[in-house]
């Protein structure tokens, strides 16, 4: 359970792109209160501009690095 728990740790890590769908999500989530969070999510997720808007967060991110 440990080691599993380490190599999600380490995988996180390396894929910063999940931390920021993940923030993303909750960030609009906050914003916009839906009244249907699932209807929401599925909009969210099959965005086709959401790959655009994560690869964006990645370069600023690594400007700010």
């Amino acid at each position: 359970k440990i080691q599993t728990r380490i190599a999600n740790e380490k995988y996180l890590r390396t894929h910063k792109e999940v931390e920021w769908l993940i923030s993303g999500f909750f960030r609009e989530i906050f914003l916009k209160r839906p009244d249907n969070i699932l209807e929401f999510a599925a909009d969210y997720f099959t965005d086709p501009r959401l790959p655009s808007k994560i690869h964006m967060q990645l370069i600023k991110d690594k400007k700010v690095a």
